[in-house]
């Protein structure tokens, strides 16, 4: 089908003008923020763009792990995964970060010569910790991620288009290459932009830390995208309590393993008790950081775990209330109300399944992957021009959604 005869919903052209103009409020009050406090306004920028970063990255660090797996609960989750990744969504991150290539001597100490000529240890690491290997290295980053999900969109593309099996095995063995690049290059990503803000301080789990929680925060985001998807007599995402109960699950063991990472880094300093290392922690449980290390371990890890022990709120819709906690950090979460009317608009924009397009007669709508506003993209409503994934494609692969016969009968689960 042509594009152009498919035109967005009204609610969607809305959505998009809204994000429209709060993307010009925002620029006005960067301006503004500059003006005023240039530090704090770089600081302030960094935390937001890690938190829009980890929504997209978080999804293609899964989508990676979904290829690499071949788990049937990856299927049904697929196209939201590929929409908060797309090349687009991340190439948007990667002009996002040009303020804080602009920004370094405001956020990092180790940016100033007469800094790093007084400090020893500055001095030592000042072969990793210069600004052109910093924005080289980062530079790199983008670009890996980004060609990445330009792959993995060509390569699933093409599966939609021909119906060819073997283009799966194709995204698994790309997979298995692109979890370890994954994780190695948002590891020193994660010790570049943020671990160097500290740069006294030093912690070798700091990566897996920070990636686990872009783990969390990305279910979080495809948990919610796809109950709101569900609803209605004709869902486009037709989930049922078993796709609800194994997102669930990874959602409740990805909640685990980040507080397991996060304690394990704590118990590890505060028994060798040395300065350079307790200073970290000794910042955020004193003073007017205290009630945020509060919050954070409240909102992101302990109500998430009180939700999702439950077997049965895991196969039901009040799993949306986890989801945003899960995706709190630092008490910032996704305005849920915006959120809910968005992914319902989204609705009507998602492929269809082959059997509910005979039963309705109609041509195929587009995939969701089409529009990556799920990752809180402002500029998704120009996506078609640019994502390759704009073709008519089903929201669930007949190539890559797993037969009866090569499923075993699922038993009950806990």
């Amino acid at each position: 089908m042509n594009q152009g005869s498919n035109p967005l919903p009204e609610g969607v052209e809305t959505l998009g003008r809204i994000g429209l103009i709060a993307g010009l409020v925002g620029l006005a009050l960067l301006g503004a923020g500059y003006a005023t406090d240039r530090d704090q306004l770089f600081r302030s920028y960094l935390t937001g763009y890690m938190w829009m970063l980890g929504l997209a990255a978080g999804a293609l660090g899964v989508m990676l792990l979904h290829h690499v797996t071949r788990g049937a609960w990856g299927v049904v989750i697929r196209r939201i995964l590929e929409a908060a990744a797309s090349p687009l969504t991340l190439g948007f991150a990667a002009v996002a970060f040009l303020p804080i290539a602009l920004g370094t001597h405001s956020l990092y100490e180790w940016t100033h010569a007469e800094v790093v000529a007084g400090d020893a240890i500055l001095s030592y690491k000042k072969p990793w910790l210069n600004e052109p290997a910093f924005l080289g290295r980062s530079a790199a980053y983008l670009v890996l991620w980004i060609v990445l999900a330009a792959v993995f969109a060509r390569l699933s593309a093409r599966q939609d288009e021909t119906g060819d099996r073997r283009i799966a095995l194709s995204m698994q063995r790309w997979g298995a290459f692109g979890v370890v690049a994954f994780i190695l290059s948002m590891t020193f990503a994660a010790f570049d932009w943020m671990m160097s803000l500290t740069p006294h301080w030093f912690s070798t789990i700091y990566g897996l830390y920070v990636i686990i929680g872009q783990a969390v925060a990305a279910m979080a985001l495809v948990a919610l995208a796809g109950l709101l998807l569900g609803e209605g007599p004709s869902p486009a995402l037709p989930l049922q309590p078993r796709h609800l109960h194994d997102h669930g699950k990874l959602l409740f063991a990805f909640v685990c393993v980040w507080a397991y990472f996060g304690y394990s880094q704590f118990i590890i300093i505060w028994s060798g008790n040395l300065p350079e290392e307790t200073t970290f922690y000794t910042s955020r449980l004193n003073g007017a950081w205290k009630a945020t290390t509060v919050v954070l371990v409240l909102l992101h890890y302990a109500l998430p775990f009180a939700l999702l022990l439950s077997r049965n709120r895991k196969r039901s819709a009040s799993f949306a209330n986890a989801s945003i906690l899960a995706t709190s950090r630092c008490g910032t979460r996704l305005p849920f109300h915006a959120s809910r009317n968005l992914l319902i608009r989204l609705r009507s924009l998602a492929i269809e399944e082959p059997s509910i397009r005979k039963r309705n007669g109609t041509s195929s709508r587009k995939s969701l992957s089409t529009y990556p506003m799920i990752a809180g993209n402002p500029l998704a409503r120009y996506s078609r021009t640019f994502n390759g994934l704009a073709s008519d494609r089903p929201f669930l692969s007949s190539a890559s959604v797993p037969t009866a016969a090569s499923q075993p009968a699922r038993t009950e689960e806990y």
